[in-house]
Parts: structure tokens; sequence; C-alpha cells
């Protein structure tokens, strides 16, 4: 069982929690005091966006940190130098890189092996083509780094079951047609793909965008294996900048003990 995996399912909540931060927002430093707090405030698994010019998924929560973030001067290669940095004082909170082909695609050197040491666990890429996903798979599983994959709403059966079949950490069910960060969870929805999807593999299914509240954490976690939070948390960063980590990290707690 990958680290990943093993921490959604020995979580002590009712699901696993994986908050979603952008590296280098709101500042170029902020990015290891974020992640400390992100998991003592009781993170399963963090995921940890990698700033992209374009990124055409996220809603425009996570493109102004994006936007902030670059601005910020902050890349793949400062991220994984971050992540480093953080690893130093936590080595037990999995940590999943998300990110666009590009960025990856134009790594300079071995990116494999460099987020292995830098300590990744999981790497998300969002727009990457079917005909490149074997290649990247197998690159990543040589150093024990998983390739967690998304599955939509509007996703093939067929092509959803060949993406649960080769899943590895968890699977990421995008609960929404649209961007992070929108609105109008549809629970019943979400629970029938859920369960489809559950039936097609053993790893954990989690369940993101759209979750912003406490309460819709809950209601999602009586459903999947883990739950999502991202947009709400780079708006309470982006309200609150000189004290984003403690005021991330109050947010947090609210639904880590909604959880349990």
């Amino acid at each position: 069982m990958s680290k990943i995996s093993d921490g959604i399912q020995n979580s002590d909540k009712q699901a696993a929690l994986i908050p979603f931060i952008t590296a280098g927002f709101p500042f170029h430093d902020s990015t290891v005091a974020m992640l400390t707090a992100l998991a003592d405030a009781g993170a399963d698994v963090i995921e940890l966006g990698v700033a992209f010019s374009d990124p055409m998924a996220d809603g425009s929560a996570i493109q102004r940190a994006n936007e902030v973030a670059l601005a910020n001067q902050v890349s793949l290669p400062t991220t994984l130098a971050q992540i480093r940095e953080f690893r130093q004082s936590n080595t037990h909170t999995p940590l999943v890189l998300m990110g666009y082909a590009n960025s990856f695609i134009n790594y300079h050197g071995d990116f494999a092996a460099d987020a292995h040491t830098a300590g990744v666990n999981g790497v998300i890429i969002v727009d990457l083509a079917d005909r490149d996903r074997v290649q990247w798979r197998q690159q990543l599983s040589a150093v024990d780094i998983d390739l967690i994959s998304l599955i939509a709403p509007t996703t093939a059966p067929e092509r959803m079951k060949t993406i649960a079949t080769t899943a590895q950490g968890f699977l990421y069910f995008i609960s929404l047609r649209g961007v992070t960060g929108a609105a109008h969870l549809q629970t019943n929805d979400i629970r029938t793909q859920v369960q489809n999807i559950q039936r097609l593999t053993p790893v954990p299914v989690a369940v993101g965008f759209g979750i912003r509240t406490a309460e819709q954490a809950q209601e999602v976690a009586g459903i999947a294996d883990a739950v999502v939070i991202g947009s709400r948390l780079i708006e309470i960063a982006e309200a609150n900048p000189a004290d984003a980590p403690a005021a991330v990290a109050e947010f947090m707690s609210t639904v880590t003990q909604a959880l349990r």
C-alpha cells in the first residue's frame, strides 16, 4: 500500500481530510508555514499546487493564487526546495503535488528523482494526455511516487473503468461540472458516482471541487473516503495574508472536528 493510501485509510476521522494550497501564496516564503499549519490542524494528506500561468481547471480564487505565486517567482524547482524544508520537521504527512503538464514536462532535470528526494508522495497532472500517462506512471512508480488520476461526472464508463483499474494513491472524483470553487453540490449524484467508482478499484476515492464548509465536508465524508478542500482555504489566506497559516489552521480545525 502506498503512503498516500495508507494515510487516507488510517485516518482518525470519518473520512480523510485533504487540504489544498498553492505553493508561494500568499508570499514567496509562506509555503512551509502553511504546510506545517495544515498538518498540525489535522490534514491526513496535503495537496500542494504548482503555480502555472493558465490553470484552466481552477476557479477564480486559485487562479489568483497562481498569479500571485508566479509574481513571487515561485517555480517547480522552488516548490521542491520548499518541500525539502518542510520535510526537515515533518516526514509523516503524505504530500501530493498538483499541477499542469507543461510545468513537469519543462522541468530541467530528473523530476521523478528530485521529487522523491524532496519528499513528494504523489503527483496530479491535471491535463496529462492519455498517451503519456503510462510513461509518467512508470517513471514515478520507480521512485515510489503515485500518479493520482481524476474522474469527472462526464467521464465515459469504459474510460472510468480503465482509470480505476490503474489507480494509485487515491482516485480524485471531481464533484462538479465546472471549475474548482464552484457551488451547488448534488449529494445524491455524488453518492451514486462514488459508489460506482468504489466498485471498480481498491484505492480510496476522494471528492473535491465545491466543498466550502465544515458541514459540506461532513456530508461528503458520509459518501467518500476523503474530502478535498482548496478554494476556500485560498480565500481565507487571501483575506488574511499577514497571518495566513493561523487563519487557515483555524478553519481547518473546525473541519477536522466536524469529521471526527
